[in-house]
């Protein structure tokens, strides 16, 4: 609809019945025809004019443009075909078929009458008329001057503007504004745009537009358009005709007694919308895409939380919260617009009635799309209370998730493949750690840990991108809630793929707190690994085929001990060692490799924590591809503990080998023929004395002593070659352990 004057005038009309190019009245070299004073179209010379015109003016001379009538076609149903140099009817010309028609004709001085590509008069080769520059317009000019003939600029079809008249008194029209249209649909329609209230009203060049009536927002209130009729709504909470308008955050409203504020005006029946009966408050606030609020009712009374987009008993809800122990709901605007909080008491006749019910924004690392960025590392977070910082919005379900049924926080990070980071928390709380690689309730776990006493999570990234790190209380409403959460750069030794590199032997590692240092990230599956539950340590070594090397955990802690060809938590154990008591491992390199060396915490939550560990290169007699070899008798090797200086490494399992679960010494003898050697232990240590000819766990024993008593025998070799003498103390933790062995004549 267009609120304009249109002149349609006489002499345009007269132009386009003509055939005249109307369309160009803008410039001199584009008009083709011209209006005389008197708004009407100028006759040729000699020719009679519009008051001659009688009953044998048709029979008579034509007028400008028309064939003679005796030469005028027969009426035919065929459309002209302009560009075909032949003037048609509906055609003022046709290329050089200018129908006998000359500048003079048209009220111009003679020139190059043509015909445009369209078949329209073109009279930019006709000089103007030489009445040209008085000031009047007369016959062949559009204007002259300042005298237009009452026209303007939206006579011509444009919107508004400045016409003007050029030297060749035609108009001008580079002043003028192109026609506008209506940018609403009707005189008096309003919407909402934002918290505004606009209205349809006649913008200054005649169309329709949209205009400010009212700033709601100014008002403390919302523009809303849900009942088909924008207006601003504001009201005290009571019902959804009356929300409550959320201006600056936070906003909070309590009292003593929820019943008597409100009433129950709504029955919310959507199927996404949890049931409740008592009482509702109604709250209004406008959101940006993308902006989270948080809506918490920690007062006495037990309520359900909604929110929703359409405030009626058919909305749908967006989001819900019922848990009582759990008194906060998280929500981000899916798209700009109005959005209602519906606090509901569960119950019609509460038996606690106070309410406080506050909506925030909230915190970085309440939801998914809003986490806490931890660049740079360690990134840290603790409070005293993570159910007043943090609601329950999620329920990790993927594959990998450990349940947890509390608050979460998340965290992010953009890492590169193979980068590690440790999740660690370490306040009082009990917590679930994950990682995800997509931050969404159904997403796989990349990495789970859930065991309260073992804090630590280390994980690597397997590509670059951006990971997700989740701290969930395991309760919704923990009895300790007090958190410490740390996301850092994981120690050389935290996982296997970044294991500590053992190149200079001795290597050894100390510390008060094993848990304090290393994570529980694998269970050791594969065969020959025995199974522990608590954290671990890598080494890795490269070593040559037939290299020994020994792994010993000396301090408090009760670990098991392995050596693994492989990372993969299936793959075989090498060498392990599970009694605490022993704290030795011995192992030879069977192949050239790489090999990594573990030492794992026996329990989760050890009660003794202290460990040395030390990777050294075993003295001669641990092994039996390593042994002492004794040349000259006699031969002399004491000390103060047995279990410091050798490892258990051998079971020797056949019949004729007495039983010993201890470390053992080896001693390797050549020996002629019935050579007679004395074999004893003289010191504190309760050891069995073996002699082998082949130093394997199933060779038989020539010879086997375990009675501590009685400490020596003599060996006669039955025949010439070398042989094995084993010192095996028979406890694997023997209470007194000092040594002294011989081997002499008779």
């Amino acid at each position: 609809m267009r609120f304009r004057r249109l002149r349609l005038l006489a002499p345009l009309l007269l132009l386009a019945a003509c055939g005249l190019d109307t369309g160009g009245l803008g410039a001199a070299d584009r008009a083709s025809d011209l209006p005389d004073a008197d708004g009407l179209l100028d006759a040729p010379p000699d020719e009679p004019g519009p008051d001659e015109n009688g009953p044998e003016a048709d029979a008579g001379t034509d007028a400008p443009g028309d064939l003679p009538a005796d030469d005028a076609p027969e009426t035919v149903d065929a459309a002209p075909v302009c560009g075909n140099d032949v003037a048609e009817d509906g055609e003022a010309c046709d290329g050089a078929d200018l129908r006998g028609v000359t500048c003079e004709d048209l009220g111009r001085l003679p020139g190059a009458l043509r015909c445009t590509p369209d078949c329209l008069w073109d009279i930019s080769g006709c000089p103007p008329p030489a009445t040209c520059g008085d000031g009047v317009r007369d016959a062949g000019e559009q204007c002259d001057g300042s005298d237009f003939a009452g026209l303007a600029c939206r006579d011509l079809g444009f919107g508004g503007g400045e016409l003007a008249c050029d030297p060749g008194c035609m108009f001008d029209t580079s002043g003028c504004t192109p026609a506008c249209t209506d940018a609403c649909p009707a005189l008096g329609e309003r919407r909402c745009l934002g918290t505004v209230l606009e209205a349809c009203a006649v913008g200054d060049e005649g169309c329709l537009e949209w205009s400010v009536e009212r700033d709601c927002a100014a008002e403390t209130a919302v523009c809303s358009a849900t009942a088909g009729a924008a207006a601003c709504l504001a009201g005290d909470g009571d019902s959804c005709d009356t929300p409550r308008v959320v201006g600056s955050l936070p906003f909070s409203v309590r009292g003593t007694d929820l019943p008597a504020a409100f009433h129950n005006q709504h029955e919310f029946l959507d199927p996404s919308c949890l049931t409740a009966s008592g009482v509702e408050a109604v709250f209004v606030r406008w959101l940006r895409a993308g902006e989270t609020i948080r809506v918490r009712e920690t007062g006495s009374i037990d309520v359900v939380l909604r929110v929703l987009a359409e405030c009626s008993d058919a909305g749908r809800c967006l989001a819900n919260r019922d848990e009582p122990e759990n008194p906060g709901l998280s929500f981000t605007a899916p798209a700009d617009g109005n959005y209602y909080v519906v606090v509901e008491a569960v119950h019609a006749a509460p038996s606690s009635r106070a309410y406080e019910i506050t909506i925030e924004e909230a915190p970085d690392g309440e939801l998914c799309t809003d986490p806490l960025w931890a660049d740079p590392l360690p990134f840290t977070r603790s409070g005293g209370d993570i159910a007043t910082v943090y609601t329950d919005d999620i329920r990790f379900s993927g594959p990998g998730c450990h349940p947890a049924d509390g608050v979460e926080v998340v965290l992010a990070r953009t890492m590169a493949a193979g980068e590690t980071v440790r999740l660690r928390e370490t306040g009082s709380l009990d917590a679930v750690l994950r990682v995800l690689d997509r931050c969404a309730a159904t997403a796989p776990c990349l990495a789970s840990r859930d065991a309260p006493e073992d804090p630590g999570l280390a994980f690597t990234a397997p590509a670059g991108g951006t990971y997700y790190f989740v701290v969930e209380a395991r309760l919704a409403f923990p009895s300790s809630r007090s958190f410490n959460f740390t996301l850092e750069e994981a120690p050389d030794g935290d996982v296997c793929g970044d294991p500590i590199p053992v190149a200079a032997l001795p290597a050894t590692l100390a510390a008060g707190d094993f848990h304090a240092r290393f994570t529980d990230d694998v269970r050791f599956t594969g065969p020959g690994c025995s199974p522990a539950d608590g954290a671990e340590a890598y080494f890795a070594r490269t070593m040559a085929a037939g290299e020994t090397v020994r792994l010993r955990e000396a301090g408090s802690l009760d670990a098991t001990l392995r050596v693994l060809a492989s990372c993969d938590p299936a793959a075989p154990c090498l060498g392990d060692r599970p009694e605490p008591e022993n704290p030795g491992l011995t192992f030879t390199a069977p192949t050239g490799g790489t090999y990594y060396f573990v030492v794992e915490s026996a329990l989760a939550n050890p009660s003794s924590r202290g460990y040395s560990i030390t990777i050294d290169d075993p003295p001669p007699g641990n092994v039996c591809g390593d042994p002492l070899i004794v040349g000259a008798l006699p031969f002399l090797r004491s000390g103060p503990d047995f279990a410091i200086d050798f490892t258990d490494d051998l079971d020797f399992s056949d019949a004729s080998c007495g039983p010993a679960d201890g470390a053992e010494m080896i001693l390797r003898v050549d020996a002629a023929e019935g050579d007679s050697i004395v074999f004893s232990e003289a010191g504190s240590l309760d050891a069995v004395l073996r002699v082998l000819e082949s130093c394997a766990p199933t060779a038989p024993c020539l010879y086997s002593q375990d009675t501590p008593e009685n400490p020596a025998f003599t060996f006669v070799a039955p025949r010439a070659g070398s042989y094995y003498f084993v010192v095996e103390s028979r406890l694997a933790y023997p209470s007194s352990r000092a040594f002294d062995v011989r081997l002499t004549r008779p």
